[in-house]
This record gives C-alpha cells, structure tokens and sequence, in this order.
C-alpha cells in the first residue's frame, strides 16, 4: 500500500510494540504478516500473507479505541459490507473486517505501487501534465461512475493520496468510506477532531456543512484532486480554508498556471475542472462519466485500460490455435498450356504422367491426411483451453463459496462470544447494545445459524433478567422546594443536600428526613424496585415564619422587600408578617433619590425592626460673576446664587456657564449642609492668520479669480499676489473662482490659533493640455514664507477677527 496513505499519519497508539504484532507474526488465525506498509492516526497497515487463501493482502489495523468499542466495529463493518459489493479493476477490494478481542482489521487487495500524490511531489514541477493524467483520469471516472450508478457507494475522501498507481501502471482506487469513517468514530469516540488538514481541502460545501453524502461530493473532490495534480495545490490551501470552500471561487486552473510559468491545459479539461467546483451540486457534471466526455477521454477508455493485442487476456486474444498457411506453388494455380509437339516419345510422355501422378499424390495427401490432423489438434488445443477455463472459473467459485461459508461461521462465532460476555450483573445498556446487535446479526444471518443464535440469547437474556430482579441495586433522588435541604437516608444514616442523588441501594422499602433551618421536618418512606430509580416528587417544605416592620423619615417612601423566592412591597411605616426565615434585600425607594438598600434577617416567631433616615440636606452655590446657569449633574437647576434644599446625599456635578465667559464645573460630594463658590474666567478671543498666495505664471497674466471664505467673498488675487486674511481659529471652506472658461477649486482648511496657514493657487493644464483650471494646495511654511516675499500684497474686501 502507499506509505502516504491517509491512515498512515504519526500516532500515538503504536500498534509495533503491541505484544505479539511484528514481522512473521501470525494474527487472526490465518494472516502471517511481512511487512510494515505504513503507520497513522487512523491505525497501521502492515503488508500481510492469507495462509488459508495464499495471497498477499494489505491489513489495516484500527486504533484501540476505536476496535474496543462495539458500536464503531458495528459501523465499520457496515461499511466494509458495503465495500465487498465493489468489484471493479480499478477499485481497490475489500475483503474483511477481522477482530480478534481488542485486535481488529479491514483486510483489502494489496497494491504494490505509489500513490498519485507521491508520484505528483517528485515530479520536476511539483505537478502532473494532461498526457500523463489523461489515461489515468480515464479509469477513475470509470471506477467512479461504477461506484455511484452500480454499487450506489459514495467515497466521501476522494485525494490524490487514495490514488495508487501499480507497477504497471493501472490507477486503483482506495479507501472507499473506509478513512473518512474513521475519523468520523475516532472524533466522536475521543471527543477529539482527528488530523481533517488534508481532508479539508478536498470537500465540497455541502460535505462540510455536514449534509448526507451524495455522488456529488466526490465530483467535487475529483475537481479538487485534478487542480492539484495539475497546478501543485488544491483550489484552497491557505488561511481560512473552510470560509474559502463555501464562499468564494477558485482561480482558473490555466490563471494558477500562468503563475507558475507552465504551459496551459486544453480548454475543455480547465472547464470541466471549474465546473466540478462549483458550489451548488446541480451546477456540477452529474456523473462521473460526464466529467470524462467533458474531457474528451471517449466511452471506450473509461471501461478501464485500453486492450493491449498483445497482452493475455485481452479482448483482442485470440483463444484458438494458430492456423498453419502453407504457401503452394504459383504454377500449381495455372491452366496447363496444350502444346503440340511434333515428334514426342513415349518415354518422355510416361515421366511427365508419373509427375503429375506425383503432384496430385501429393495435393492429395495433404488435403485428405495432414490438413485434418492439424485441424484437430488446433481443435483440441481450444477444447483444453475452455476447460482450463472452467477449470479457473470453478475454482474461483469455490473459493467464494469457501470464503463467504469462514465468513458466516465467524459471525456465528463471534455472535456468539458476544453474548456470552454478557454477565449477570451487567448494566442494562450494555445488555440492550448487545441485543440490537444480535437482532442485526439475526435479520441477515444464514437459516441455519439463526435457531441457535436465538436459543442461546434467551438464555442468557433470561439469565440476566432474574438476577435484575433480586440483585440489581437502585438509586434514589430527592429534589425540593426549597432547594439547599438536608436529606436523611436510613437506615445507613447517609447525609446529602438537595437535590440529593443516592446510588447502590438495595431494592425493598426505605424511609428518609428532608431538613432544612426555618422549615418543618418531613419523613417520608417508599418502595424502590430492583435496578430502577426513584424520584418521589418535589417535595415541598412547609416555612416556619416571622415578620417585618420597616419606618422611614420622612414617611411615605416605597418599599420593596425580596429574598428566598419571595417579595413584598408597600410604603412606610411597613409592616408585614408570614414571612419565611432567612435573609432579605429591603429596598427604599424616595422620588428623584437614588435606592437605599438594607439587609434584614427574619427569624421564626420574631419581628425584624429596620429604620431609615432619608432626609435630605441644603446646596447652595454661588458664581463670581453671579448670574450663571447651574447645571447639577446634567439637570438645570436655576441661577447663581442658588440655594437648594432637601437635597438627596451623594455626589454632584455642579457646571457653571454664561455668556463670554469659560464654562466652570466641580464635583462635590454632599453629605451634609454646603455653600459652593466659584470663580469665572472672561473668554477671549484666538485668532488665526491664512495666506493665500498666487506665483507669477505666463498664463495667468490677465486672470484674477475671485476668492471666498466659506461663501463670502474676500477679494481677487491677480497673477503673481498674495491675500492675508485673519480669522478665529477654526475650520474653514475656502473657494476660488475663475472669470475664464477655466475650472475653479475649493479646499476645506483647518486655522489654528497664533499660526499661519499658507495656500498655493497654481494655474495647470489638464487632459494632455485640452483643459485648464485652478488648484489649491496647502504650502510648506518655510518654502511659502520665501514666495511670499516676492509677491504683491492684495488687500482683502473683508476682514474679519
């Protein structure tokens, strides 16, 4: 098998130091290993001998957990069942699933070659030419559509790595189901995703939203595989693989190609592989077959290989023995000239009849004597051929027949050691696992097998049923209302909070105390049955209870009481009673007051007492100059001097603002009477200065655009001037406009305070000279300030500061 098999990845269950798993070790009772193919994450493979068949085979054996668990076996081997109905020249047999306690394996055909992968890596360009992959292409549609249309399998892990190449060149297909089964156990078995990298890159969009598998998903996969084995790397291989896969298009194979400086392939293959990736199913080929008259591979070459003439077994051998042409004498084919001669003499007339005698003697013997001999020895060759033939044939058959009897007498076998691990005691869902597996086995199992098969598991069925009813131990739970109580189980004198889970109890009646602070004790008693367990309901406790009084001042003020799933509400003076024991939140509520909250415990036949004091205290706040808006954490609250009373402690936010003056604020915090002063600052003005200036330019002489400052006009700047504007600091939208068929320009500045701003007004030629018009543009000072100097001064028609 190839070494880069999917199965074949670094693992840590090492089955070589499993005792007794090495070279020339017999396993299984029939298979005498050689060789180790491979080692992975998904088991071994070990190349291997059937002494019972004499034939090499390829044994690949699964991890631990997953040949221990009974249930992965049962799935493994439905798949491998589904595998034996594959029987095509380039699809790899399966031939069994064996186990042998926690030793089990899928034998299938061995295949010495490489894989389509490995023959793709040590290619000189990393990838395969459309000559080389043409016929190999060929047969794998051929495999696929048998797979799809025939044995209705789907492969679900189509790759370049399940494509083995044998020393002849035949392609073989593997691994169908088998791998992509594996790692659907193992992940659900270990709780771990296995080793998908290379899996992911070749599924399609419903594949990896998780759907059912249809032939569809291995179209896409075969479009995957040949953008490889063409291009080097998947349609996808970096980043976000997945996201990749269900939203965005792959290059074209030829644009990949390009890239890598390769020649393209022909324009049906880059189509037809762009449509095998195509996101939705019913916008890929169809079938498999399909793909490979897309490709223009032709009916002929997807049966398999093209027949070689030469080759035994081919369709163009030629069974029956040679025929032997024996060349006759051109002359002997003639008509004989009559001649008439003049003077013949009866001696040279008698040797020429005794030569012709000889002639016909010898036609004679050839056509009545040799010819028919060779004819039926030529007959007899054929006769031991067809019955060399049925010979093989019979053989064949009977090594089926022999196969499929050691197969049914393993079931029986293994059925039956099944079963009879099923001990007495053992767990009911171990029992029911069991016995969905012998109703398996009994829906397709061989008349002669299932009276028995039946009888033993009533047996041992019934066996385990009487020990259920006087061993099995019970468990009990208690939930109550309220949670957190103390359950009593007696008479072992166990102790658990509630909800409380009791395990091993004998079967029979038991009584116990549900106890809980504040609550009445209850005692109850029931009967548990064997192997069952007991809920007696919610039990509800009954509350010792006590009350609350709850005053205020002022009065008047809401009130809210909670605790132990409970709630009460009303004003002060509160009072209420009937409350069960435990600890409450009592919250004090006061219009336009923050919520006062308090603890309270209430104890049985006891009233808690809770008072509060919610007035208020005075503000007042005072602002050099007087006259300012106070703002008390963001509500106007009128004007300096202020005086505010009945006031809600806690911390404020006091803003003062008026007109041509600085806002002024200070956060207090108010806990009893204050008197808040504060000073305010006059505001000033911050002035900014802008200079717009224009270099003298041959084509601007006679031009003087008007210039704006946020729409208002501040005067023109001829060629080769400047214009100095101040203005407070701020931002600002300046706009220049031509009095020529010219384009103008405008320009948004920021101004700010005590610093210059320069702009450059240039004059420019667009569109290859065709066009022309006015650009602004935001000058380096220093290069600016030089400019400037050189210029005249413009004085503006408006100034403002």
């Amino acid at each position: 098998m190839a070494e880069d098999d999917p199965t074949l990845r670094a693992d840590s269950d090492d089955y070589l130091t499993r005792k007794g798993l090495g070279a020339r070790a017999q396993v299984f009772g029939r298979y005498r290993l050689e060789a180790l193919a491979g080692r992975g994450g998904m088991g071994v493979v070990w190349k291997a001998r059937d002494e019972r068949l004499e034939r090499l085979v390829a044994l690949k054996f699964l991890p631990e957990v997953v040949a221990g668990d009974p249930e992965a076996v049962r799935d493994l081997l439905l798949e491998t069942k589904r595998c034996l109905e594959l029987t095509h020249p380039h699809i790899v047999r399966v031939h069994d699933l064996v186990q042998d306690g926690l030793l089990a394996a899928i034998a299938m055909e061995y295949v010495d070659g490489e894989s389509l992968a490995k023959r793709k890596s040590a290619a000189a360009a990393g990838c395969l030419g459309v000559e080389e992959l043409a016929p190999l292409t060929a047969q794998l549609c051929a495999a696929l559509d048998y797979a799809h249309r025939v044995a209705k399998v789907v492969h679900r892990d189509l790759k370049p790595a399940n494509l083995l190449l044998t020393r002849d060149g035949q392609l073989k297909v593997t691994d169908f189901g088998i791998a992509r089964s594996l790692s659907d156990t193992h992940t659900r078995l270990t709780g771990r995703v296995g080793n998908t990298s290379g899996t992911l890159l070749y599924m399609s969009p419903q594949q990896l939203k998780g759907e059912d598998p249809t032939a569809s998903d291995d179209i896409y996969a075969l479009g995957a595989t040949l953008y490889e084995l063409l291009t080097g790397k998947p349609p996808f291989h970096t980043g976000d693989v997945a996201l990749q896969i269900r939203e965005m298009v792959p290059k074209p194979v030829n644009q990949r190609l390009a890239a890598l400086g390769l020649k393209p392939v022909p324009a049906a293959w880059a189509e037809t592989i762009q449509a095998c990736l195509a996101k939705e199913p019913k916008d890929r080929p169809q079938s498999a077959g399909e793909v490979a008259e897309r490709l223009g591979l032709g009916q002929k070459q997807i049966g398999g290989a093209a027949a070689d003439p030469l080759k035994p077994g081919s369709r163009y051998e030629n069974d029956a023995a040679p025929t032997v042409v024996v060349a006759s004498d051109s002359a002997a084919h003639q008509p004989v000239e009559t001649r008439v001669v003049p003077t013949r003499s009866s001696a040279s007339l008698r040797a020429g009849l005794a030569a012709a005698i000889l002639v016909l003697a010898g036609l004679g013997c050839f056509f009545g004597v040799y010819q028919p001999i060779r004819q039926r020895a030529a007959a007899e060759q054929a006769r031991q051929a067809e019955l060399a033939r049925e010979r093989k044939e019979k053989e064949r058959l009977d090594a089926a027949v022999l196969a499929k009897t050691n197969l049914e007498q393993r079931d029986y076998e293994a059925i039956l050691a099944r079963m009879e691990k099923v001990r007495d005691d053992a767990q009911r869902p171990d029992l029911d696992m069991v016995q969905q597996a012998v109703q398996e086995y009994l829906a397709a199992a061989p008349k002669q097998f299932k009276a028995g098969v039946e009888q033993a598991w009533e047996r041992r069925h019934a066996a385990w049923s009487d020990y259920e009813l006087s061993h099995r131990p019970c468990s009990l739970v208690v939930e109550t209302d309220p949670t957190g109580a103390t359950v009593i189980l007696f008479p072992r004198n166990e102790r658990k909070t509630s909800p409380a889970v009791f395990n091993k109890i004998n079967p029979g009646e038991i009584s116990f105390r549900v106890e809980k602070e504040g609550y009445w004790p209850q005692d109850q008693s029931i009967v548990i049955q064997p192997g069952l367990q007991k809920r007696p309901g919610l039990i509800r406790l009954i509350p010792l209870t006590g009350s609350a009084a709850i005053e205020s001042e002022p009065a008047g003020v809401k009130v809210s009481l909670d605790g132990n799933s409970r709630h009460f509400e009303g004003f002060t003076p509160f009072r209420q009673t009937m409350i069960p024991p435990g600890s409450y939140q009592a919250t004090l509520q006061r219009d336009n007051w923050l919520p006062v909250e308090r603890q309270l415990t209430i104890k049985s036949n006891e009233e808690a007492m809770l008072s509060v004091d919610l007035r208020g205290v005075n503000l007042v706040v005072g602002s050099d100059p007087a006259g300012a808006q106070v703002t008390l954490n963001g509500r106007e609250a009128g004007l300096t001097p202020l005086s505010l009373s009945d006031q809600p402690p806690g911390q404020y936010l006091i803003i003062l603002s008026r007109d041509g003056y600085d806002p002024a604020s200070r956060t207090i915090m108010l806990e009893k009477d204050l008197a808040v002063n504060m000073a305010m600052t006059q505001r000033t003005s911050k002035l900014a200065t802008l200079v717009i200036y224009r270099e003298s330019h041959i084509l601007g002489i006679a031009n003087s655009p008007t210039v704006r400052i946020d729409s208002q006009v501040v005067g023109q700047l001829p060629n080769g001037s400047y214009l100095t504007l101040q203005y407070p600091a701020g931002e600002y939208s300046v706009s220049v406009d031509s009095n020529l068929s010219v384009a103008g320009c405008d320009i948004n500045v920021e101004l700010l305070a005590n610093e210059t701003t320069h702009l450059k007004l240039s004059f420019e030629l667009r569109n290859a000279g065709l066009t022309a018009g006015f650009v602004l543009r935001r000058a380096f000072e220093g290069t600016a300030k030089a400019v400037v100097l050189t210029l005249k001064p413009v004085s503006p028609t408006v100034w403002r500061n």
